[in-house]
Order: structure tokens, then sequence, then C-alpha cells
């Protein structure tokens, strides 16, 4: 279901963008993969693995369809890569499963993107806050 729901906005970003090249766009959640989990990050649509085999952890390729180039002419920016593990229990894994990802002009270049990890707040996730400044 992630994946379809990330096809679906991936397309529609894509085609948003064709008449709207001035909007910047930004998406945001839960993915429950992390974008260098290289056990569940997959960048071809046509693999598959059975949950069966021992190797098998969910295969995954929501991170290719927003921004690896799965939906061709979308390559959205992951500014959550780097920050460390969002899931608040460490035996998950040690990157970001809560990711933002963006693309258009709010990320020109000309200005600086920060993204902090706080606390967990009562969650089971630590809260992510990604600041955007232009110049």
């Amino acid at each position: 279901k992630r994946e379809a729901v990330a096809a679906a906005l991936g397309v529609a970003i894509r085609d948003s963008v064709r008449s709207r090249n001035d909007w910047s766009y930004v998406v945001a959640g839960d993915f429950n993969v992390a974008p260098g989990d290289v056990g569940k990050v997959g960048v071809d649509l046509k693999h598959r693995c059975a949950e069966q085999e021992p190797a098998c952890t969910r295969y995954d390729q929501t991170h290719a369809l927003l921004s690896g180039g799965l939906v061709e002419g979308l390559a959205m920016r992951n500014l959550t890569v780097g920050i460390g593990a969002t899931y608040a229990h460490s035996d998950f894994t040690q990157g970001p499963i809560d990711n933002i990802l963006a693309t258009g002009p709010l990320l020109d270049g000309r200005g600086k993107v920060t993204a902090v990890r706080g606390g967990a707040f009562g969650s089971d996730h630590h809260a992510v806050r990604v600041t955007i400044t232009s110049k």
C-alpha cells in the first residue's frame, strides 16, 4: 500500500510541476523504511522477495518512487538523511523512518536546509524539524 500511495503522489507531483514550476512540494510521513537501509530499500519495481526468504525484510521501493527516478521526471530531495534514527527504539533501524522529501524553488540552492531530530515526547518516534531558510 505504501508503494502505491508513493507512486500516486509522485505522479501527481511530477504532473503538477509541469504546469506550476514556481511551486514547491513537500511529502512527509512515517515511511517505516529508512532511506539508507539497504536491506529494505529497493530500486526495481519488478523485484519482489517472498516473505519466506530469510533475507526478506519487507523490500520496499517507496524512496525510489519519490527520489530515485522510478517516477520518471521526479527527483525529490530527502531532507532527513543523516539525522539518525527517528524511531525511538534502537532495535529497528539506525536511519530515519520518518521522512520529509521536497522539490521545487524552495530548494533552489540559495538557502539553507537544517534537519534536527528532537525528543520522543511520549511517542515511539522522535520529533523531526526541518527548517528551510532562503537568502
